[in-house]
């Protein structure tokens, strides 16, 4: 018995603290509550009935204004002469007595909603006909929101005393008064609130900046996961924005970086005039990645470390050659910009030879390859002769020995190795492709089939010696066909 008293009690309890009301949302016109935070609205039920309820949380109320709405409440607060109840969370409601008849289904004919977002339609009869749309996550959306935060700064509304409404003057929400909302064949009405409130949730934007904030937001772009870094080539410099007060002269950031962002912020900052001061700066300096974080270095020039410190560009791999006895190949793994001289500087390096060459993927013909994997970890150099063969780099010192090396397995006769560096005269007509002596069609269709197949290994193909075979080659062998 005692366990179902206190049960009953508990009920009512909560009953209280936790009570979901129903009603027509209101804006109070006139009350005799003295205390604008309880009697800016009320909710009125079907039979006329009214309670007040409070905005405490600023909920932004403009969509649920005379509608049926259920309104979810934990507490309420007490004002002078009266008491509210706060929203807490507010929902439109389908849950009416007295729902109308409506000619035709609201969501029917409905204009389509104009949000890029997948929405459902629902629709509402209480106290009208209403097409209601919510989101995939049945959140209600306004699919027709409309600028109504317009700055009416410029407009003169008369010296009339009739109480207008709100409205956004002069990047602020005020009462205006005057004459009327049309002004010279203008209607204005729609710029205009009910309350305070209302203008100030929808007009006075959340996402203007002050200077602190544009500050914070510049530096947290230039730093944290726009800095982080594996080798040289994940890092940029660019330059700062001291030049208007904001930020330094020279950042070093990753490929994350957002320079829309930062832009966007710079302007918010002129904007705002929130500019101060200068900044003399030197040139831009070398990005480096420096422990896991992108810095700067003022070493005037690129870090001579290999790629398994600085990385490769896409398309290539880091290669050890160090441990050939190969001249070139011995590079440093790691290397520092010494800056303790005031007006100098030099790069300070390891002295090992497993720093790492880039080599590309699919070399072409005077590129370097790679000839042997004999050994674990222990990789020989080669270069690619004019066939599109990887030969041993001992025969790199045929280039230009004297000989001309065309035969015997190997051919550096091609425009890719200057005809191996002069040694062989080029005798080839430019654009005969297949050595014929001519330039025809049949040269025109092995160029195409070149560049479909991304070869350029094609001799005498060059025509406008800019080291790349494309479609500008073609046109000049036509044109020295046609003539």
């Amino acid at each position: 018995m005692v366990k179902n008293i206190y049960l009953i009690i508990f009920l009512c309890v909560n009953s209280l603290l936790f009570s979901n009301s129903f009603g027509y949302l209101r804006v109070v016109e006139a009350s005799i509550c003295m205390d604008f935070a309880c009697s800016e609205y009320m909710l009125e039920d079907e039979n006329g009935g009214s309670v007040f309820v409070s905005n405490a949380n600023n909920l932004d109320l403009s969509y649920y204004l005379d509608r049926f709405v259920e309104i979810t409440s934990f507490e309420e607060v007490q004002c002078m002469m009266c008491s509210a109840i706060i929203i807490d969370s507010i929902s439109i409601s389908d849950n009416c007595n007295y729902p109308l008849n409506c000619f035709v289904d609201p969501c029917e004919v409905a204009e389509e909603c104009s949000l890029n977002t997948p929405v459902d339609c629902v629709s509402n009869y209480c106290g009208g006909c209403y097409a209601d749309f919510y989101d995939l996550n049945d959140s209600l959306v306004d699919c027709y929101v409309s600028d109504s935060c317009i700055d009416l700064y410029e407009v003169d509304f008369g010296l009339c005393d009739m109480f207008m409404g709100f409205a956004y003057v002069n990047g602020q929400c005020q009462g205006v008064s005057g004459c009327g909302w049309e002004i010279d064949g203008m209607d204005y009405s729609n710029n205009f609130f009910n309350t305070f409130s209302e203008c100030e949730l929808t007009c006075e934007d959340d996402d203007i900046l002050s200077c602190s904030e544009i500050e914070i937001q510049y530096n947290q772009l230039h730093s944290g996961d726009y800095t982080t870094c594996v080798s040289d080539s994940d890092c940029n410099a660019i330059w700062g924005d001291c030049g208007v007060g904001l930020g330094g002269c020279h950042y070093s950031v990753n490929n994350l970086y957002n320079d829309e962002g930062s832009n966007l912020l710079v302007e918010q900052w002129i904007d705002n005039n929130c500019e101060s001061g200068v900044c003399d700066c030197f040139d831009l300096p070398n990005a480096i990645c420096n422990q896991g974080t992108c810095d700067l270095t003022y070493c005037e020039e690129p870090n001579p470390a290999g790629c398994w410190s600085t990385g490769c560009n896409e398309g290539y791999d880091c290669v050890d050659f160090g441990n050939t006895n190969y001249d070139g190949f011995c590079v440093p793994s790691s290397c520092f910009c010494d800056e303790n001289y005031f007006g100098t500087s030099s790069w300070i390096c390891t002295e090992d030879c497993n720093g790492g060459t880039c080599i590309a993927q699919e070399p072409q013909p005077g590129e370097l390859c790679v000839y042997d994997y004999n050994l674990s970890g222990l990789h020989w150099p080669g270069i690619v002769d004019c066939n599109g063969e990887c030969l041993s780099y001992e025969y790199y010192d045929w280039l230009g020995d004297g000989w001309c090396d065309d035969g015997w397995g190997l051919s550096f006769n091609c425009d890719a190795l200057d005809f191996d560096n002069g040694d062989c005269e080029n005798s080839c007509n430019s654009g005969d492709v297949n050595n014929d002596a001519s330039l025809d069609i049949l040269d025109i269709v092995l160029m195409v089939e070149c560049i479909l197949s991304s070869d350029n290994t094609c001799n005498c193909s060059d025509l406008n010696q800019d080291n790349e075979l494309n479609v500008l080659d073609i046109i000049m062998a036509v044109g020295f066909i046609l003539d």
